[in-house]
């Protein structure tokens, strides 16, 4: 399966590292790599009208 996922560029990660806590520690980490370079760039959100979905898309949520 490894292979496969290799084929495409896809790697498996080790245990350790595939914990909800592991991904927040590697989101802040990449945040705060990126966020000086994209303010440095002056790249901006533009909106693309995009929302969040609310209860009422997905009456079984409520």
């Amino acid at each position: 399966m490894a292979e496969k996922l290799a084929g495409i560029e896809t790697y498996l990660l080790p245990l350790d590292q595939a914990t909800p806590e592991a991904l927040r520690v590697r989101l802040a980490s990449q945040i705060s790599l990126w966020t000086p370079i994209i303010e440095r760039a002056g790249v901006q959100v533009k909106n693309s009208g995009h929302r969040e979905p609310s209860v009422a898309d997905d009456p079984g949520r409520a």
